[in-house]
């Protein structure tokens, strides 16, 4: 059965709060990346994506710190706690959102996000008996 491990990005890349959103934007290309865990110091305070550059900075083409565009507070899923891919499903689809932290041992180890997801389910259909 695959786990959320087997699924997520393993890369994470952080930005600070208040770097420049054109910045977050070079940032993303270069890592080639859809999102960025934010940080204010050594906490994690948010998480900023693509889309939250394109509707929220270019739609108003303002002088903005990535702390005034990205998604807060963070949802995460805790390894320790859960691995089951449909709970980090239900998660995402109640919160509403496409990219979900993952932790283990306190620390962002992951982020899945919603692209990934058809690949698992497709996978299920073909083997239902391994998700039983």
């Amino acid at each position: 059965m695959k786990s959320i491990e087997d699924i997520m990005t393993k890369n994470i890349i952080t930005i600070d709060s208040k770097a420049n959103v054109v910045d977050a934007a070079k940032k993303l290309e270069k890592n080639k990346e859809v999102c960025l865990i934010v940080k204010e110091g050594k906490e994690t305070v948010g998480i900023v994506t693509e889309r939250d550059i394109v509707y929220k900075y270019l739609a108003k083409k303002n002088n903005l710190q990535v702390k005034d565009i990205m998604s807060r507070p963070i949802i995460d899923l805790s390894l320790e706690k859960n691995k089951n891919i449909m709970d980090a499903i239900l998660i995402m689809h109640k919160n509403k959102i496409k990219k979900l932290a993952i932790k283990k041992n306190g620390k962002i180890v992951g982020i899945l996000c919603e692209g990934f997801l058809p690949k698992f389910c497709i996978d299920t259909v073909k083997k239902p008996s391994q998700y039983n």
